[in-house]
């Protein structure tokens, strides 16, 4: 009998062994998520303070979180786009 595309890929996926390229494809990635996580923690945790010493409004504290998402949204398309013209390695 035979075997379909996607259950080849599959059982070719599964066998596949973990190499050292695949480590640092991962720890590259993982290195960029943890420093989108520290801007998030590092904004979450100052807005008590912030809004407490009277340094921000809550509505300012939300203009600076949306700020915030807005900057990683555009970052993330600017930098698919530099990775297409320059190098994906570079850029990273």
């Amino acid at each position: 009998m035979a075997q379909s595309i996607v259950a080849y890929v599959d059982a070719a996926l599964d066998d596949a062994a973990i190499g050292h390229i695949h480590k640092r494809v991962f720890a590259i990635v993982t290195v960029g998520l943890f420093f989108d996580v520290v801007d998030f923690i590092i904004l979450g945790s100052l807005v008590p303070d912030m809004v407490r010493s009277n340094f921000a409004t809550p509505a300012e504290i939300g203009t600076v979180g949306t700020a915030q998402i807005i900057g990683l949204f555009t970052g993330a398309i600017g930098q698919g786009e530099f990775t297409d013209r320059l190098g994906r390695k570079r850029i990273y």
